[in-house]
C-alpha cells in the first residue's frame, strides 16, 4: 500500500509539467499578438488613419476623410455641435428656450414627462432627471450620420473634375510652349468642351477667376516664382492636421499637385510642366465650392427621404442631377462608377 501511495504521489508531480508548458506557450502567444494592439495605440489620429487608408487607395487622390472632415464639422452637423457644445459647457441655469427650436423642446418635455414615468413606476431604479443631459441626448440624435464609403463619392468626383480642369490647361501650356501652370491657361476655348463644364464653370471661384483674368493682363511666372514643388514635407503636415480646420483655412492643395503628377505622368510632353501656387489655390477653391454646393442638396435629399443617414446613394443621387442634362451622362457616370469599384 504505501508504495501505491508513493506511486500516486509521482503521478501528482509529473501531472501538473505539461499543464504549466501549454500555460507558457499560451503566454508566448498572447504576447505575439499584443505586439500590433501596442502599435494601434500609438497610431495616428482617426483622420490621419483615414488619409493613410486614403493614400493607398489609387481610385481617387483627393482624400473623402478630409471631405468628410469639411461636410460634417463645417457645414451639416456644425450648427447643432455648436449648440451641443454650449450645453455641455453651461451649467443648469442656461435658457435651454433661448437656443432650442419649439420642436427640440417639445422632444425634451416629452422626454421629461417619460422619466418621470418611468421614476413613478420603477422607484427603485429611478434616476435624476437633468435636463441639460435629456438635451444633449435629444441634440445628439439629430445630428446628420454617414455611411462608411458615402465620401468615396464625392471624392472620386472631384478628382475627375480637377483632372479635367488640369489637362485642358496642359494642353494650353504645351500650345504655348511654358512650363508652369498659371490660372490664365485655363480659360481657353477647348475647355468649354470639357464634359463636366457645366458644374465647375458655375462655381463662385472658376467665375471670379476668370472675371478677374478677362480683366487684368497676368503676368507670366518665371520657373522660380511661384511654385511649391519641394515643400511636400509642410503639405503632409499641413494635410494630416486637418481635425483642427475652418472653412477659412481647410485645403485641398496638396492634393491638387499629385493630380498634377499624375497627368504629368500620362504624357510625355506633360513631363516637364510645374505647378504653381495659385493654380493649387485655385482648384483647391474649386472643391470647396463644389462641397458648399453638395450640403444643402444632402439636406433636401435626406428631408424628403425621412432620414438622417447619408450613403453613397445620396451623393450618387446629387451628382446624377448636376449631368443629367449632359450629352456625356452616359459617358461621365460609367467613368465615376468604374472608379468607385476599384475602390471596392
Amino acid at each position: 500500500m504505501e508504495n501505491t501511495q508513493v506511486c500516486d504521489s509521482t503521478q501528482v508531480q509529473n501531472t501538473p509539467e505539461p499543464e504549466t508548458r501549454r500555460v507558457i506557450k499560451k503566454k508566448i502567444l498572447k504576447v505575439k499578438k499584443s505586439e500590433p494592439t501596442e502599435e494601434s495605440t500609438t497610431a495616428p489620429s482617426n483622420d490621419a488613419v483615414g488619409q493613410s487608408e486614403d493614400e493607398k487607395d489609387l481610385s481617387s487622390i483627393i482624400p473623402s476623410s478630409r471631405i468628410k472632415n469639411y461636410i460634417n464639422k463645417e457645414k451639416l452637423n456644425k450648427e447643432i455641435d455648436s449648440i451641443i457644445e454650449k450645453i455641455k459647457s453651461s451649467d443648469a441655469s442656461l435658457d435651454l428656450n433661448s437656443i432650442l427650436s419649439e420642436d427640440t423642446q417639445k422632444k425634451i418635455g416629452s422626454a421629461i414627462k417619460e422619466k418621470e414615468k418611468n421614476n413613478q413606476e420603477k422607484p427603485d431604479t429611478a434616476t435624476a432627471i437633468v435636463i441639460n443631459d435629456i438635451a444633449v441626448d435629444i441634440l445628439s440624435k439629430q445630428r446628420f450620420k454617414f455611411s462608411n464609403n458615402s465620401f468615396k463619392v464625392l471624392s472620386v468626383f472631384s478628382d475627375m473634375i480637377i483632372e479635367e480642369i488640369t489637362r485642358f490647361a496642359m494642353d494650353e501650356l504645351v500650345k504655348n510652349k511654358k512650363s508652369i501652370i498659371n490660372n490664365k491657361y485655363v480659360f481657353n476655348d477647348q475647355i468649354k468642351n470639357g464634359r463636366l463644364y457645366r458644374i465647375y464653370s458655375e462655381l463662385p471661384s472658376f467665375i471670379a477667376m476668370r472675371n478677374e483674368m478677362q480683366s487684368t493682363d497676368v503676368v507670366e511666372v518665371s520657373d522660380s516664382t511661384d511654385v511649391v514643388e519641394d515643400a511636400e514635407a509642410i503639405d503632409v503636415a499641413e494635410a494630416s492636421s486637418s481635425d483642427e480646420k475652418t472653412p477659412k483655412t481647410i485645403n485641398f492643395e496638396f492634393y491638387i499637385k499629385k493630380i498634377c503628377n499624375k497627368l504629368k505622368v500620362s504624357d510625355d510632353m506633360y513631363s516637364k510642366i510645374k505647378v504653381s501656387d495659385k493654380y493649387q489655390k485655385f482648384c483647391s477653391s474649386i472643391i470647396l465650392d463644389f462641397l458648399n454646393k453638395v450640403a444643402p442638396l444632402s439636406k433636401i435629399l435626406l428631408d424628403i427621404m425621412t432620414t438622417k443617414t447619408i450613403t453613397n446613394l445620396v451623393f450618387q443621387t446629387i451628382i446624377k442631377m448636376q449631368v443629367l442634362d449632359s450629352d456625356k451622362y452616359d459617358e461621365i457616370m460609367a467613368d465615376l462608377n468604374q472608379r468607385l469599384d476599384s475602390h471596392k
